[in-house]
């Protein structure tokens, strides 16, 4: 690893000079039929692009209670999104059914604010949540909610 580390090309990667960045990104963006893909450094960090990216400022952002970004993320959704948290299902664990933990999270009150984001946060430590079939998570994401 070291020597592959030592030998491989580099470049500054904030100017798209980065050689073997851009190969890991244009790959990337191929194996998963995207039209481009942007390296991060960290899961923390790509959590709070999305974040940042999928919500306004105001919003709440739906989270299992053991998803990695509420457990170790601390405030930055509200620090770098402005997106408040709002937890659903002990142990972090939206399941197969994720349209019916919705209702119960949002309530139906015209105080709420506007979930406009579902956030498992599947890590490899404490309760994590599992990945969603995307038969589960695409309604749940359908511009009608």
């Amino acid at each position: 690893m070291r020597e592959a580390m030592a030998r491989a090309e580099v470049g500054d990667d904030v100017y798209g000079e980065d050689p073997t960045v851009n190969r890991l990104q244009e790959r990337v963006a191929e194996l998963l039929g995207v039209e481009a893909a942007l390296y991060v450094p960290s899961g923390s960090m790509g959590n709070q692009i999305a974040l940042k990216v999928h919500t306004r400022p105001g919003d709440d952002v739906i989270i299992g209670e053991g998803a990695h970004n509420f457990l170790y993320e601390s405030g930055a959704a509200g620090a770098i999104a402005g997106a408040a948290t709002r937890t659903a299902l002990s142990g972090g664990s939206f399941g197969d059914n994720l349209l019916a933990v919705i209702p119960d999270v949002i309530g139906s009150t015209i105080g709420n604010a506007l979930g406009s984001a579902i956030s498992g946060g599947r890590a490899h430590t404490a309760l994590s949540s599992p990945y969603w079939p995307s038969q589960a998570a695409s309604p749940a994401c359908s511009p009608e909610r």
